[in-house]
């Protein structure tokens, strides 16, 4: 079996990194890095590809394509660091159906179909009972775009587990300009998706704004497209990389011809193509609901996680003393990586999950925890 993009997703992936290299080059880019705001026409263009609601079921307008559809243009927006709410956009409109649709419409009538929306998993978040049902109360430490966007997918319940038992938790939508939220910039360590604190306290929620995905479900989607946004900015760190080491001189010869860096580089490569392979894995198990979807993302996570960091560090040494300057921006690339390593489950989280899973397979081990091996 070959798993790789059709001729369809590949052009879909390429537009949108068309898009992004002409709206947003790098130096506009690093340009807007730690700034609060993102650019209001990259937001207006990307809505017209309908992006936002790539994966999101017909009944509400989307185009209701899968996680592999959606792998294809997140790996563009990693490539190109999108300093918009790309793949949070796409996983929050997957995860609302038509309750929530026209719940949103009717809390906010001006707002666009394929409005920017925030996205956190994390921990922080519990239920209590009030005078008019359940409220959230609870404190989100740290949630990328949340400072721009008025809605938020959150999860509610008990602290995130990556166990292979169930999770105690549920799926909300919670208005970011509600009276009992509060939200407050902070500056985390990606530049180029500013991120803001949420505080609740007794946040009124009502029914429609339940979601009625499993969180298992939403987590297994956003761990994925974190994956693609990391496997994208290693691409490009690699990409760099090969160009400058063609091009810096050393002893009147190309350092790239020196066999020291070559192994570097060769390393790298294959790490690049072992990450492209195990998402592209993952991404085939979510769409075909395949038994071995949870252990197949937790590989592709936990491997994409290290892996890209591993090509990101290995760019910036091979660079040599330019890349550690502020102006060359290379270390926004590590920014991103290691902001996409953070979401929906460390490395860690997720190899204890698929230890878990191992040790309760009686015939040893499984296939997905091939590319661990």
């Amino acid at each position: 079996m070959e798993f790789g993009f059709t001729h369809e997703q590949s052009s879909m992936g390429d537009a949108i990194g068309r898009l992004l290299q002409d709206l947003m080059p790098f130096d506009a880019v690093r340009a807007g890095a730690d700034r609060s705001q993102w650019d209001e026409r990259l937001g207006a263009a990307l809505a017209e590809t309908g992006v936002a609601r790539l994966c999101a079921p017909q009944a509400v307008g989307g185009l209701a394509l899968g996680a592999v559809d959606a792998v294809a243009v997140i790996i563009e927006c990693g490539r190109h660091l999108a300093p918009w709410p790309v793949s949070e956009t796409l996983l929050a409109h997957a995860l609302i159906d038509e309750a929530q649709a026209a719940y949103l419409k009717d809390a906010d009538p001006g707002a666009d179909e394929d409005c920017a929306m925030a996205v956190s998993l994390g921990p922080g978040l519990s239920f209590a009972a009030g005078p008019a049902g359940r409220t959230v109360n609870g404190v989100l430490p740290v949630v990328p775009w949340a400072a721009g966007v008025r809605w938020l997918v959150a999860a509610v319940g008990q602290d995130v587990s990556l166990s292979v038992s169930p999770q105690a938790q549920e799926l909300v939508l919670v208005d970011l300009h509600h009276a009992s939220v509060r939200v407050d910039a902070v500056q985390g360590l990606d530049l180029t998706s500013p991120g803001a604190s949420v505080s609740l306290q007794a946040y009124p929620l009502p029914d429609d704004a339940l979601l009625v995905r499993p969180a298992r479900e939403a987590r297994n989607r956003a761990a994925l497209l974190a994956a693609a946004e990391a496997l994208g900015a290693a691409e490009r760190c690699l990409q760099l990389t090969n160009e400058y080491l063609k091009e810096r001189m050393q002893f009147k010869r190309p350092i790239g011809t020196f066999q020291a860096l070559k192994h570097i580089m060769a390393d790298d490569a294959v790490r690049v193509e072992s990450m492209r392979v195990a998402l592209l894995y993952a991404a085939w198990a979510i769409d075909a609901k395949s038994e071995d979807a949870d252990m197949a993302v937790a590989v592709a996570k936990s491997y994409v996680s290290d892996a890209a960091r591993t090509v990101a560090e290995n760019a910036v040494q091979l660079h040599g003393g330019i890349a550690y300057t502020w102006e060359f921006g290379l270390h926004l690339y590590l920014r991103r990586i290691l902001r996409c390593a953070a979401q929906a489950g460390t490395a860690r989280e997720h190899r204890e999950m698929l230890a878990a899973a191992l040790l309760d397979q009686p015939f040893g081990l499984h296939p997905a925890a091939a590319f661990q091996i």
